[in-house]
């Protein structure tokens, strides 16, 4: 249980990066509790409750870790600490009589949230880069509706459209010059071979699978083997490989698909650097 402790600790430390807003919501709740008690079962009751579940090494050390310890920190969003801290600061300025300190307590909120909060390119986030040197331009082309199979052309280039419901119900990806294939969100490379997308990030499985399943028929049939590019998960010009798992889901609540030692894991991207990419990191999959 104490490593259970430690491990938990160790993430809200992270993800909260050293600020007092954790410490400002328990503040706030314990405000809420006693001035606003009509607050209680629509804010209160739940937050705590949440906390309660999410903070709880037993529950970490149990459930959490097993079903998505790779993205656990994403669980304390759902964890009202900003609207908790909002709603004490609207409560707190309603009882002020005095308009001036109605603002005053209202800029303070602000003051110390700025304060006591951490920048959020000091450590963990860069600023976007164009590292590739990629023109900086706004092209004002008229939006048009494409549809499957059909075939366009802009600059000698020759794009075909193949439509692929399931991930989104309008999900398109695009072959170029019969030589590569941008799938999009359509396959999950894992280590063992291609599967369809995430499965909690679908509009509809099944149909997802079947389209997979179609879109392998159609390049068979017409003895095209492109370069598939992910929108996740690298690329690879092994076919096979591609669709060892047509028929399967990626799903992150059970079988840990995505390879550790991938250029992307599409969760973490901290390897995602630029030394990495001119070292020739980004190589391809399942070759």
């Amino acid at each position: 249980m104490t490593d259970a402790w430690r491990q938990v600790l160790d993430k809200v430390r992270e993800s909260f990066a050293g600020n007092w807003f954790l410490l400002l919501w328990i503040v706030a709740l314990i405000y809420l509790f006693f001035a606003e008690k009509e607050k209680r079962k629509l804010l209160v009751y739940p937050s705590i409750l949440l906390g309660v579940l999410i903070f709880n090494p037993l529950l970490y050390r149990y459930c959490w870790r097993k079903l998505f310890d790779y993205a656990y920190w994403r669980a304390f969003w759902m964890v009202p600490v900003l609207p908790v801290i909002a709603a004490a600061t609207v409560s707190l300025a309603c009882r002020v009589r005095k308009n001036f300190m109605k603002a005053a307590v209202i800029v303070l909120a602000f003051a110390v949230s700025a304060a006591t909060g951490t920048f959020i390119y000091k450590d963990r986030f860069v600023r976007a880069q164009n590292l590739y040197k990629l023109p900086q331009v706004t092209i004002n082309n008229k939006k048009v509706l494409l549809h499957d199979g059909q075939t366009i052309e802009i600059g000698g280039v020759r794009i075909e459209c193949f439509l692929v419901p399931g991930h989104t119900w309008g999900h398109m990806v695009y072959l170029i010059d019969d030589k590569y294939l941008f799938t999009g969100d359509t396959l999950w490379f894992g280590a063992d071979g291609g599967y369809s997308f995430i499965s909690a990030l679908a509009e509809d499985n099944r149909l997802a699978v079947r389209s997979l399943d179609a879109l392998e028929e159609k390049l068979r049939a017409r003895g095209i083997r492109p370069l598939f590019i992910t929108g996740h998960t690298g690329w690879t010009d092994n076919f096979e490989f591609a669709f060892a798992h047509k028929d399967k889901l990626c799903s992150p609540f059970r079988k840990r698909v995505p390879d550790p030692g991938a250029p992307y894991d599409a969760y973490d991207e901290s390897d995602d650097t630029k030394e990495r990419a001119l070292s020739g990191f980004l190589r391809g999959v399942g070759r």
